[in-house]
C-alpha cells in the first residue's frame, strides 16, 4: 500500500472541485502500474527496512539502549527471513489534521472530495492514534 501524506492545512489537498494534489496522486498511480517500478519500490522498501534494523543494532551497540523497538513487520522485512512483500498499487491518503483546531478540513468537505476522487482517505485528528488503517 502506498500512502500519500498531507497536512490538513496544505492548500493542495483542499478544494470542493478537484484538489491540486490529485495530479500527483494520478502520477503515483500510473507509475505503480509499471511492474518494474512496483518491483523497484518493493526492493527499496526491503533495503530501507534492512538498513533501519542494522542502524538500530549499531546504535544499541554504541550505547543507545533506550531505543524503542521496531514493529514486527519492519524487523521481518529487514531481516533475512524471506518475508514476501507485495504491493497494492492503490494510492491512499492520510491527512494530518492534529493542528486543524477549527475542524475545517472535515467541516468544509475536503475529506469527502478527496474520498470521492481518490478512494480511501484517513484523517488523523488531535488525540487519534498515529496508526494507518489496516485494509
Amino acid at each position: 500500500m502506498l500512502w500519500e501524506a498531507k497536512m490538513a492545512n496544505d492548500g493542495r489537498a483542499k478544494s470542493l472541485t478537484e484538489p491540486k494534489t490529485m495530479a500527483q496522486h494520478r502520477g503515483y498511480s500510473e507509475w505503480l502500474q509499471d511492474e518494474a517500478n512496483a518491483a523497484a519500490l518493493i526492493a527499496g522498501t526491503r533495503e530501507a527496512c534492512r538498513l533501519l534494523v542494522r542502524l538500530r543494532e549499531l546504535a544499541i551497540y554504541a550505547g543507545q539502549i533506550d531505543m524503542p523497538p521496531f514493529g514486527k513487520g519492519i524487523v521481518a522485512t529487514g531481516g533475512n527471513s524471506g518475508t514476501p512483500l507485495t504491493l497494492d498499487p492503490k494510492v491512499r491518503y492520510v491527512i494530518d489534521a492534529r493542528e486543524d483546531t477549527r475542524g475545517t478540513f472535515i467541516g468544509n468537505g475536503h475529506d469527502s472530495k478527496l474520498r470521492d476522487l481518490a478512494g480511501h482517505v484517513q484523517v488523523i485528528g488531535k488525540g487519534n492514534p498515529l496508526k494507518l488503517d489496516a485494509l
